[in-house]
């Protein structure tokens, strides 16, 4: 399962193993191995994925959940950071449509991006 969810996880950021090797500071031949699951990835490499990619570990080993970590911290280099081209469009519309918004609605907007951002807080 663990390979399987590797392979799905760097389709998923558009990574390739040279760039994800350059990116955790394992050689190619070993990022490669892990991929076709010849070798297990250390604890280690998988903490960097998590790290600078996002890679959801309890994800990778279980397959339940979102294979993006979203708590975990923004690394500069983080694919996490680069939106999808259909996402950008929505947050460009919004960004620019938030100003004429009406006050009720910009309240609306701010409590369920909230929720969105910080699923754990509760309504009061």
């Amino acid at each position: 399962m663990i390979v399987e969810n590797l392979k799905f996880f760097k389709k998923k950021i558009k990574k390739t193993n040279h760039q994800i090797a350059d990116a955790t500071g394992y050689s190619h031949n070993s990022v490669q191995r892990y991929f076709k699951g010849d070798t297990d990835p250390p604890t280690a490499w998988l903490q960097k994925m998590n790290q600078i990619y996002g890679l959801n570990l309890n994800w990778l080993a279980t397959g339940e959940g979102s294979h993006i970590d979203y708590g975990t911290k923004e690394d500069p280099q983080s694919s996490v950071k680069e939106p999808s081209t259909r996402f950008s469009r929505w947050v460009d519309i919004l960004v620019n449509a938030y100003p004429r918004f009406s006050e009720e609605d910009k309240k609306e907007m701010d409590t369920y991006l909230e929720g969105f951002f910080n699923p754990k807080k509760t309504k009061e």
